[in-house]
């Protein structure tokens, strides 16, 4: 099934390339002839720009002048005067006497036609340059010229090229019928008149304008092209097909893996193996505990114990975030009865958008509420990004639970938008300062001003800051220096098992300083009983 869906996704591969390689040829094609084009105007202009001051001279006092201009001008046929509204100088012909009219009416400025200067003739491409009413200079360029540009483009294998002058459309025909006496005897190619929409039914068609001109160049090409632009990419099907089938077993072994690992999650829910690990926060003066945050560890059967950057992801993306913390809550439960603890020790979870929209994680027998019968004072916490997208009944979830003595964090702040009445609305209890702030350079003046300004804030609202993410004493020793009471990180402690805070809680529990304030009994920090 791979393979043909390989060889299928190849042969699309291929199309599209065909098809963008015919594109480009018959556009290269067009390019080229518009700037042949463009080259050939550019001297017709300048002649009839320089013959403007001959205008209402006798013929035969201009004619010779007219004569060695054709003459040494390559694309020029012929160049014409043209006074009171009459043809009557040619450098062809002598003197004429012949309507503009016939030919075009005139205006000031520059006019295109593709017609015959004489009769029985060729097409040429006549450019008028109006210089006074009823007078200006003709020149006519020569069509075999036009015919002979358009042929040779025409040889790389589709011959339908032309050119559009004034809305006018002009195909080459090589002694086709209708190409004209002049053609038809000798097979030479010309320009006839086209419409437009037998051209385009050709196919492919690439129309390129002059800058500044009504003229474009059109060259146009039978879909049958694409096929043949493909054939040099056949050779390549049988390894396009195994890339492209290596492609798709990759995407759907990745598609696989992942639902695979979806089943896994669940899986281990219902077996248990999703297991609490234990975080301090502690006072930054004394460094004796205040708390601790829960964080989940996965014991894998296969791959062993997993951090949560390796689950929580898919956690999320699952929406199974409020069954692995309805899952961790009895299980922590049971872990801190075998524990001595001050009151209002508080015990900090982890929650999301999705903990607000359930039911259930905020009903009054809840796991969540079995916390506060413990003695024991629940913390959430949630992502400042995450606290401003809350709707109303989101809030409203947060307020029953405040007003039940649920505690509130807003994690890593600082890197989100939360406003003063955001907090004033839920009466925020904490303010996560993020480890980005914490660990920065101390020549990061950015940060330091980020840290002040956090530090002002929570002190006017009477907030609690935890700074997280602390590594090294010197950074203890700075932001105690500024005023924050409380932190958690690798200097202090790493998440651990029951056992080990078992072992290591008795030790930093002996005294612990009130902090100053009516809120200082929410921050968990109290005599040792």
């Amino acid at each position: 099934m791979a393979a043909l869906l390989g060889a299928c996704l190849a042969l699309w591969l291929i199309a599209l390339l065909a098809a963008h390689d015919a594109r480009e040829r018959v556009g290269g094609v067009s390019s080229a002839v518009r700037d042949n084009l463009e080259f050939a105007l550019a001297d017709t202009l300048g002649v009839a720009y320089q013959d403007r001051a001959l205008v209402g001279a006798p013929c035969h006092s201009v004619a010779r002048q007219l004569q060695e201009q054709g003459a040494y001008t390559a694309y020029v046929r012929d160049v014409v005067l043209v006074s009171r509204g009459m043809r009557y100088c040619s450098a062809v012909q002598g003197e004429i006497a012949v309507p503009l009219a016939d030919l075009l009416n005139w205006q000031p400025g520059l006019q295109y036609r593709l017609a015959r200067p004489y009769r029985g003739s060729n097409m040429a491409l006549a450019v008028f340059f109006g210089t006074a009413p009823g007078n200006g200079v003709l020149v006519w360029v020569e069509g075999r010229y036009l015919a002979d540009m358009v042929h040779s483009a025409g040889k790389l294998g589709f011959p339908d090229i032309g050119i559009e002058v004034a809305g006018t459309r002009f195909m080459l025909n090589a002694g086709d019928p209708g190409a004209g006496e002049a053609a038809a005897a000798t097979g030479a190619p010309t320009l006839v008149r086209r419409d437009a929409a037998q051209a385009a039914a050709r196919g492919i068609v690439d129309i390129r304008r002059l800058a500044g001109h009504p003229i474009a160049v059109i060259a146009s090409a039978p879909r049958s092209l694409v096929l043949h632009e493909s054939l040099k990419y056949l050779v390549l099907l049988p390894l396009a097909a195994g890339f492209a089938a290596l492609a798709v077993f990759a995407l759907h072994s990745r598609r696989a893996a992942r639902r695979s690992f979806a089943a896994e999650l669940q899986r281990g829910l219902r077996r248990g193996e999703f297991v609490p690990y234990y975080q301090p926060v502690v006072d930054l003066e004394s460094r004796l505990c205040t708390g601790v945050e829960v964080l989940a560890r996965w014991e894998h059967p296969r791959r062993g114990l997993l951090e949560p950057e390796q689950f929580i992801p898919a956690i999320e993306q699952q929406r199974l975030a409020v069954a692995l913390t309805l899952d961790l809550i009895p299980r922590v439960l049971r872990d801190l009865e075998s524990l001595v603890l001050p009151p209002a020790f508080h015990l900090a979870f982890n929650i999301t958008n999705e903990h607000f929209d359930d039911v259930g994680f905020w009903a009054d027998d809840a796991p969540l509420f079995a916390l506060l019968r413990a003695n024991i004072t629940p913390v959430l916490e949630i992502t400042e990004r995450d606290a401003v997208s809350l709707v109303e009944h989101q809030r409203s979830a947060i307020q029953r639970a405040k007003a039940r003595g649920i505690k509130l964090a807003v994690d890593d702040f600082g890197t989100g938008y939360c406003s003063l009445a955001y907090f004033k609305q839920f009466e925020v209890d904490f303010l996560k300062l993020d480890r980005i702030f914490v660990q920065a350079d101390q020549d990061d003046k950015v940060s330091g001003q980020i840290v002040d300004v956090t530090l002002n804030f929570a002190h006017a609202l009477d907030l609690a800051v935890v700074a997280e993410g602390i590594e090294c004493e010197a950074q203890r020793a700075q932001l105690a220096g500024k005023g924050v009471r409380l932190g958690q990180g690798y200097h202090f402690a790493r998440p651990m098992t029951l056992a080990a805070l078992s072992d290591w809680l008795p030790a930093h529990l002996e005294r612990v300083t009130l902090p100053p304030g009516p809120r200082g009994e929410a921050l968990g920090v109290a005599e040792r009983m």
